[in-house]
């Protein structure tokens, strides 16, 4: 039921501002104008507590976030949606959808928009400066990241990692679209190539 989706970038002067939109107006975009990180609105709570903001009822909406009635756009919307993205395990913006009707935060509804939220951080990674050398792609890896990429190259599905190490298998999808992002891989038989010519993984 998304009605809206929008991609904001985080400046390197701590705001929000838009950079990319479906179905908002161009009005209703410069009305946002750029969003300071002070402010006490979804995208940046997402991005400061780095964890998805879910909003589905409205009573919620006027009791935490009273400045979106502020903000110009459709206020008939029933459900916000905003999500951190990443370039190189650092946030570097938020990804919003706008639902028409009251969506619920189930766990599918999570894992979702974790996986869209993560496509797009690996094509905003991507659209970033290339990094310079191959050993570069495995510095910021995570020591759960590397474990994760030994399951994957034993053939393991997303559920059997998240079985293996206690996590939920959205928070495995979450890391191993990290790895991807890290790595500048295509997909899972790339991650395990790259990560053997660098020693991370047998």
């Amino acid at each position: 039921e998304a009605k809206a989706v929008y991609i904001m970038n985080l400046t390197n002067d701590a705001h929000l501002e838009v950079i990319a939109s479906f179905g908002q107006s161009e009005e209703q975009l410069k009305g946002w104008g750029r969003i300071s990180l002070s402010e006490d609105v979804p995208g940046t709570d997402a991005i400061k507590e780095d964890r998805l903001v879910w909003l589905a009822d409205k009573d919620d909406w006027n009791e935490n976030y009273p400045l979106i009635a502020s903000y110009p756009g459709d206020h008939t919307m029933q459900t916000l949606v905003n999500a951190p993205l990443y370039v190189r395990s650092s946030p570097c913006g938020v990804l919003g959808v706008m639902c028409n009707k009251q969506t619920k935060a189930t766990a599918e509804n999570i894992a979702f928009i974790d996986i869209i939220a993560g496509l797009v951080s690996l094509h905003l990674s991507k659209s970033f400066a290339k990094l310079q050398t191959l050993e570069d792609r495995g510095a910021y890896l995570t020591k759960r990241q590397i474990t994760i990429l030994e399951f994957i190259s034993q053939q393991m599905t997303n559920m059997q990692i998240a079985r293996e190490l206690g996590y939920s298998e959205s928070t495995i999808r979450h890391e191993t679209m990290r790895i991807y992002e890290l790595l500048q891989a295509s997909g899972r038989r790339e991650a395990v190539v790259i990560a053997r010519k660098l020693n991370l993984i047998k």
